[in-house]
């Protein structure tokens, strides 16, 4: 039997013939044969396709009967069962065509990608657990050119089950929560592998499986060897998956699963990732509390929080860049640096106080007195002296 680990991540492609046998098609042949006095097979003995690689449905049948010693039939009985099997398939000529791919885990696909949507496998994290136990994914797709996340359409689980034999499980296909197709995909799996399968009861606390219900998948032999070993429960062959010891602590912000507490940081009463924390806390250096990255805020070589920054510093409504507040002068209610006031403001020979440029008339540029530099709009002030310059009229004025 080929190993899942050599099968990852390359596209395959099966036909499934149409042609199986519908519920209202199994219990008529069920009335036959009771009518005949024969067993009927259950879905575990027998599978309910109408033609497999093993022969259609009657020889398949027949050869059940011989096994439980039913020999030397009347021919009618088997011509009986295939007139009314015929009668409830499809046009067996048809086929479907199914793409996939065996993954391997980590399952990083998002919610809904391939299949149902909303599984408690993602909002519940119930995927780690199957991560944990080593078990592996078939990924379906709607077609061979885009076999991508994008183009997904179903999924169904696979691992490895007791005595070298295959366990599937939780089967979905585009989107539809029909139980059967659990079934379907795993006929799909099994014809690919060419192995045979047995319905098994399958649960394991704390991750869930639909009905549960499963299929074990091997050879002849060893399928029938794995299945008798199971216990039999309501006359069905019962496995209980043991879930290893996994520690359920995960990124409140990404969900991923932290294997050990060194990958984790404590945020206001919540766990993160370290990239996480990092992206969304900081530690204020004036107050020495952890906040959010939303009031970070840098004021000289100190980075802090906006409630400390509104305590010892400000913004600098010339230049809009941040201050110590010893550092910020205000006129007529604005704020400015000590650039921005110089460039901004003049004395008023009258009242001797600095004022805002805009509020003064009839002031013209000049040379500074002491050094001949001419000073540069929009400042009113020589750069290098400080000195400010007033005159009463438009002309300049060498002094």
């Amino acid at each position: 039997m080929k190993k899942l680990e050599d099968l990852y991540n390359q596209p395959f492609k099966v036909e499934i013939p149409h042609g199986k046998l519908s519920t209202e098609g199994q219990l008529a042949i069920a009335e036959i044969m009771k009518n005949s006095g024969l067993p009927f097979p259950t879905e575990e003995e027998m599978e309910w396709q109408w033609q497999t690689k093993r022969g259609n449905f009657p020889k398949r049948l027949q050869r059940w009967l011989a096994i439980k010693g039913f020999k030397n039939l009347d021919p009618s009985i088997m011509a009986s069962v295939g007139a009314t099997g015929n009668r409830y398939i499809g046009d067996i000529s048809k086929s479907d065509p199914y793409y996939f791919k065996f993954v391997p885990p980590p399952f990083n696909w998002r919610d809904g990608q391939y299949g149902k949507e909303r599984s408690c496998w993602w909002t519940q994290n119930q995927k780690e657990y199957w991560q944990e136990m080593n078990g592996s994914g078939v990924c379906f797709y709607k077609s061979g050119e885009d076999m991508s996340h994008n183009n997904g359409i179903g999924r169904l689980w696979i691992g490895n089950g007791p005595k070298d034999t295959l366990m599937t499980f939780n089967g979905y296909y585009n989107n539809s929560e029909k139980e059967n197709w659990t079934l379907n995909l795993t006929q799909v799996v099994a014809t690919f592998l060419g192995l045979t399968y047995r319905k098994i009861r399958l649960s394991c606390q704390g991750m869930h499986v639909n009905s549960d219900m499963g299929y074990l998948l091997g050879t002849g032999s060893l399928l029938s060897e794995a299945v008798e070993s199971l216990k039999l429960e309501n006359n069905i062959r019962s496995l209980t998956l043991v879930v290893p010891q996994v520690r359920r602590v995960f990124c409140s912000s990404c969900n991923v699963r932290l294997l050990n507490e060194q990958d984790e940081r404590l945020g206001q009463g919540r766990i993160y990732c370290i990239p996480c924390y990092e992206r969304i806390f900081f530690d204020c250096e004036m107050c020495k509390l952890e906040k959010r990255i939303q009031s970070r805020i840098k004021c000289g070589d100190k980075t802090m929080c906006l409630e400390c920054f509104n305590t010892v510093a400000m913004f600098c409504d010339g230049c809009m860049q941040t201050f110590w507040k010893h550092d910020i002068s205000n006129v007529n209610g604005i704020n400015y640096c000590i650039t921005c006031y110089f460039n901004n403001t003049l004395i008023c020979p009258d009242c001797k106080e600095h004022k805002i440029i805009e509020e003064f008339t009839d002031v013209q540029v000049v040379p500074c007195d002491c050094c001949q530099r001419v000073i540069h709009e929009p400042a009113k002030v020589c750069q290098s002296c400080r000195k400010v310059r007033l005159l009463p009229s438009q002309e300049v004025h060498l002094l």
